[in-house]
């Protein structure tokens, strides 16, 4: 009968003045090198993935301060346009021709470039799909890019498309009663638009709220946000969260 293997190996080791505590220790050594190749490589994947992440974040910066912008200019414009609605709202309800250019003035001036806000999401849009919101270092930032992004500013772009759509309904119902070829009112004095009346009253509480309250708090919502970027990208030039920027 043969000896056992684990015999002739230590036969072997034996003969070349291997003891089981060297093979042991190099094993030991072998299976901690393997690990730590893994663990850093893992750190490698770790840090280039925040790099990543930090130059999409450039571009969601860039994207916060155009909306901020646009935001900004529609709550600016936002007398102007109620002033136009009432305006116009009692001069249908006077119904004149006298009043025509002032009608015409209202239809082809404030009310016709009537400014609604739609936010950017590209750049939100590639830092999601790509997986780098989690790779963000500040999670609480990031928790806040998604509340932006997912929930104020799903807000304002629903409520600005149904601007849009009060106002083409508006002008609509206006030229039923407005010629505005021959700037004339089709159905003068009292009955001049009562549908369209109460259309721009309808639009002008709605545009109220809109360029309003909802606006002026997604803009200050949106101006954190974006003050917090800045202070994390700063941070990533300067190596402080741990992602080198380029």
């Amino acid at each position: 009968m043969g000896e056992l293997p684990v015999f002739k190996f230590r036969e072997k080791f034996s003969s070349q003045g291997i003891t089981w505590e060297q093979l042991g220790f190099q094993f030991v050594v072998i299976l901690l090198g393997v690990y730590l190749a893994i663990f850093f490589e893992g750190c490698a994947e770790d840090r280039q993935h925040g790099q990543e992440a930090a130059d999409l974040m450039v571009h969601v910066l860039d994207e916060l301060l155009l909306d901020e912008r646009d935001f900004q200019a529609v709550s600016d414009g936002r007398e102007e346009v109620l002033m136009a609605l009432d305006s116009l709202t009692l001069l249908f309800r006077i119904g004149s021709d006298s009043n025509g250019p002032q009608v015409d003035s209202l239809l082809r001036g404030p009310l016709a470039v009537v400014q609604t806000a739609f936010p950017r999401r590209a750049a939100y849009s590639a830092l999601v799909s790509g997986g780098y919101l989690t790779a963000i270092r500040d999670q609480a930032l990031s928790v806040r890019l998604a509340n932006l992004y997912e929930h104020h500013y799903s807000r304002v772009g629903y409520n600005g498309e149904m601007i849009d759509g009060w106002f083409r309904e508006t002008y609509f119902l206006s030229a039923e009663y407005w010629d505005a070829d021959r700037m004339v009112f089709v159905a003068p004095g009292a009955n001049a638009g009562p549908p369209a009346r109460t259309a721009l009253g309808k639009l002008r509480i709605l545009y109220d709220w809109y360029a309003g309250t909802l606006l002026e708090d997604v803009l200050a919502e949106l101006t954190e946000v974006r003050k917090s970027v800045e202070e994390y990208l700063g941070l990533v030039r300067t190596g402080s969260s741990g992602v080198e920027f380029h």
